[in-house]
């Protein structure tokens, strides 16, 4: 197999484009790169494309990484910096004004501080009220949520805001320096968890895909939190659940932007 070629090339300015794909996106990416490049795929794996691409963006820093869609656990790949993590610097994709990154450092704040992983698009806007600059209007806010929506920076589904995997693989290193008191692991796969169940207990979180295939086959009164053994509320929408007796109510899972300002102090 040929080291480095056009079919690298290609997918390269692709992910440079896109930001992040799904597994299944890169697999079609990279058939169409072989395509276009007039070469055949051979025996190349999406695994070991991706590893030749990495070999050699890695002098300038930059690595095309793996990581998980935190509802539906599929494989997520980013185009990330791997030297600078600061939130003030985020180089892949960027064009930001000070004042956006200032924003979206405080939208991260509230996303990983909150009980559920997602802040309400409200609270987003709600920012400029904290901010020292009084002359940011709400409409300019909502500019820039789609701009970070857009380049896949964040995800809103239903009026609420999150994290999106590019962003998780870009700023884990970031978020677990800065906000270290706030991050959460998934007791299941050990890894850090914003989206996920909560137990009302021990506050110990479980991703909605690894608690998907831990819980499969249970009623919702069997469930129970791997660390306190106490009865969890879950998702009602959670898949391979039985949702005949639904345990609890969701009341209490999303704290209001004040009670996570508290909770920080």
């Amino acid at each position: 197999m040929t080291a480095y070629g056009d079919a690298q090339k290609y997918f390269l300015q692709a992910m440079m484009q896109k930001g992040s794909a799904t597994d299944h996106e890169c697999d079609s990416l990279l058939d169409e790169c072989f395509k276009v490049s007039e070469k055949n795929r051979d025996q190349w794996t999406l695994s070991s494309f991706i590893t030749s691409v990495n070999k050699q963006i890695q002098p300038f820093h930059l690595e095309i990484r793996k990581g998980n869609d935190e509802d539906s656990g599929q494989d997520v790949y980013a185009l990330i910096s791997v030297t600078d993590h600061d939130i003030n610097h985020l180089v892949i994709g960027g064009n930001f004004t000070k004042i956006e990154i200032e924003i979206f450092h405080r939208a991260v704040d509230l996303i990983v501080s909150s009980n559920t992983g997602m802040v309400s698009s409200t609270d987003i806007l709600n920012i400029t009220e904290e901010l020292p600059q009084k002359n940011i209007l709400k409409s300019e806010i909502e500019i820039l949520i789609t701009k970070l929506v857009k380049q896949n920076w964040i995800g809103e589904k239903d009026g609420m805001v999150y994290l999106t995997p590019r962003s998780i693989l870009e700023l884990e290193p970031y978020i677990k320096a800065e906000l270290k008191n706030e991050v959460l692991y998934c007791n299941i796969c050990k890894s850090m968890v914003l989206k996920g169940v909560n137990c009302k207990r021990c506050r110990s979180r479980i991703h909605l895909y690894c608690a998907s295939t831990y819980f499969r086959g249970r009623s919702m009164d069997e469930c129970k939190c791997p660390v306190c053994h106490d009865v969890m509320t879950l998702l009602p929408s959670l898949p391979n659940m039985d949702t005949s007796r639904v345990n609890g109510s969701m009341e209490g899972l999303t704290p209001t932007i004040n009670e996570r300002r508290k909770r920080r102090r």
